[in-house]
């Protein structure tokens, strides 16, 4: 293993390889054609290298996130869902005195998505500010 990390480490160790190989006075220096064909891809592997390193530090349910997150938890047959269920309040009108039970009001939002009531209240000056939540979760039903 190089004692350097990146481009000049992966450039030592080819150097000390073609010493081996070709011997000691093999011409390595900058301004030779061997290092003059060596150098591009020297510098491939030197990005590979970042990447192999940056896919191991994603590949750790502690440390990954978002899309790597999802495809470590998916390849064990674990699967996340994606956003919660959208919540907020709404006013509805209506009789005074007249009790709303959970679940008892289902509406239709601008988005074209369903939600249901998730507290019970009573109308009192004929309005109600009462929470509603989403009947499926996912970013589409927040409404803004």
């Amino acid at each position: 293993m190089p004692s350097k990390k990146g481009f000049q480490g992966l450039m030592d160790m080819a150097i000390n390889r073609a010493c081996l190989n070709f011997g000691k006075d093999f011409n390595t220096s900058d301004d030779g054609n061997w290092y003059k064909i060596t150098s591009p891809i020297i510098v491939i592997c030197s990005y590979l290298e970042d990447r192999i390193i940056a896919r191991e530090m994603a590949a750790n349910i502690y440390t990954a996130a978002g899309e790597d997150l999802d495809n470590l938890i998916t390849n064990d047959l674990f699967y996340r869902n994606k956003g919660n269920f959208a919540e907020g309040l709404c006013n509805i009108t209506g009789e005074n005195d007249t009790y709303i039970p959970v679940g008892s009001i289902t509406i239709l939002g601008k988005n074209n998505k369903y939600y249901k009531n998730v507290e019970p209240g009573i109308i009192k000056n004929k309005t109600l500010k009462i929470k509603f939540k989403a009947l499926e979760m996912g970013t589409s039903y927040n409404l803004l």
